[in-house]
């Protein structure tokens, strides 16, 4: 995803940094950034992957749409804006998606490292009062299966890949939320718009835990603004520097 100056609105008068926008057409979530993006560049290959030695693309326009489709897998399980979504999973396309699934549907996510400890994880997951845990890989869940019953507020697993089955939680793959999410869009198809509506540009997008290093580790509230501002700033220096 990138903005080239010759496709926004630029004003150089305007001053960096004092919360006004600096686009007339700024995007203020992460929606409405995405959807920008795939507007002003139909990229077929906007994320890029290796899989079984090949490299491979995911455009501009699936993006959106499997993130719409995400959105609406999580609204359909009951979970709405405020509500907070764990991603724990390493570094991928699907990653990138239920992130933005999330952040269409208002959700608040939070991203959990791979490495931490099982009880850690615990910690993070019943702290920030998760109902909803993403995991990429079986593996990953047989490491969580003797704790995750203390995970109290955990209801769903969602799975890249493969299938698993848990007393007392539902599990699910990413493709199965995507189909749900697919068949609400086909009987309602301006719910996705409604949730993008009500995402504000001061409401929470996700919580960062920090190490813990000096106690319990602490969710860091990242909002819409604090992160689509780094683009557009960006977009906005590069431009000066492309004129000078």
């Amino acid at each position: 995803m990138s903005f080239g100056p010759q496709d926004l609105h630029l004003s150089p008068r305007r001053p960096i940094g004092r919360g006004e926008p600096l686009l007339e057409n700024e995007p203020r979530t992460i929606p409405e950034l995405l959807l920008l993006s795939d507007e002003i560049h139909k990229r077929p290959d906007m994320l890029r992957y290796k899989a079984g030695g090949e490299w491979r693309a995911i455009s501009s326009e699936e993006v959106v749409r499997r993130s719409e489709n995400i959105a609406l897998g999580l609204y359909s399980l009951g979970i709405v804006k405020g509500e907070r979504a764990a991603i724990l999973a390493a570094n991928s396309p699907n990653w990138t998606l239920a992130d933005a699934g999330c952040q269409f549907a208002g959700v608040i996510d939070v991203p959990i490292y791979t490495t931490l400890a099982p009880a850690s994880i615990c910690y993070v997951l019943n702290d920030s009062g998760a109902r909803l845990l993403f995991v990429d890989v079986v593996e990953q869940l047989e490491r969580l299966k003797e704790i995750l019953h203390e995970c109290t507020t955990v209801e769903t697993v969602v799975l890249f890949e493969g299938t698993a089955s848990l007393d007392g939680v539902n599990v699910i793959t990413l493709a199965e939320l995507e189909e749900s999410g697919e068949a609400l869009h086909a009987s309602n198809k301006s719910l996705i718009e409604e949730l993008c509506a009500t995402v504000r540009p001061e409401d929470v997008a996700t919580l960062i835990y920090t190490s813990g290093t000096t106690g319990e580790p602490k969710g860091v509230m990242l909002s819409h603004c604090n992160l689509v501002s780094n683009a557009v700033s960006y977009t906005h220096l590069r431009a000066h520097e492309t004129a000078l």
